[in-house]
């Protein structure tokens, strides 16, 4: 009785799936129309068909060292390539000079201490001009956020970070954000907690400081 009835029924074949044909159907009646609508019609088209694209938005560190980083100079003509153990080393990406204004920084202030206290010892420091301060605080700034966050660190493996962050800070340098705002003149962000290790940083809470600065003579017996 069920193969009987399974014989007897007659099943709806499916419904064919027509494409449309783009010369006929797509170009011609754009081209009959008027230049701006064709002009909406083709970017709408184009815009459906690649999809959404999501923007690019750029990171910060990585820009920081593209700035900081020397263009290598072109090799003067007919002259052929240098063997690799004649050529000289690559040019560091930060200058020493500014790595020095951010560990006189932290040897004067002293850790745990407020971001805010490290940068106004930077700009304190009498032992170079006023851009070599400036530049210094950037490179604090830069090794704390690393400290803060050593996965955004992707050059290298992370080996420049580490080894900024080493020299700066310390080995085991520990960072963290109580939410107090970055108040002194030209930053943005928050107003972290650097600790020499994360014991110390436990039971650190240092004051905000966005005036008070190591005196001159401090910074000047600093090594």
């Amino acid at each position: 009785m069920f193969l009987e009835e399974q014989e007897r029924q007659s099943f709806r074949p499916p419904a064919s799936i027509t494409l449309p044909d783009p010369h006929r159907q797509v170009l011609l009646p754009a081209l009959e129309l008027r230049q701006e609508h064709v002009i909406d019609l083709a970017g709408q088209f184009v815009t459906d068909m690649w999809g959404p694209v999501a923007p690019r938005l750029p990171r910060l560190y990585r820009l920081v060292n593209d700035l900081w980083q020397l263009k290598d100079k072109t090799a003067p003509e007919g002259r052929g390539e240098e063997e690799p153990e004649l050529s000289d080393p690559p040019p560091p990406l930060i200058r020493e000079e500014f790595v020095a204004v951010a560990i006189r920084a932290v040897r004067a202030v002293g850790l745990p201490a407020r971001l805010s206290q490290l940068l106004a010892a930077c700009e304190a420091d009498a032992q170079v001009g006023e851009s070599a301060r400036r530049s210094g605080g950037e490179v604090l700034n830069l090794a704390v956020l690393w400290a803060f966050s050593p996965e955004d660190a992707d050059d290298e493996g992370g080996l420049i970070a580490g080894d900024l962050v080493g020299r700066i800070l310390g080995p085991r340098a520990a960072v963290d954000s109580d939410g107090t705002p970055l108040l002194p003149r030209g930053w943005e962000g928050d107003d972290v907690i650097v600790a020499p290790d994360a014991d110390s940083l436990a039971f650190a809470l240092p004051a905000p400081s966005a005036m008070s600065r190591p005196s001159r003579r401090m910074l000047q017996e600093v090594p």
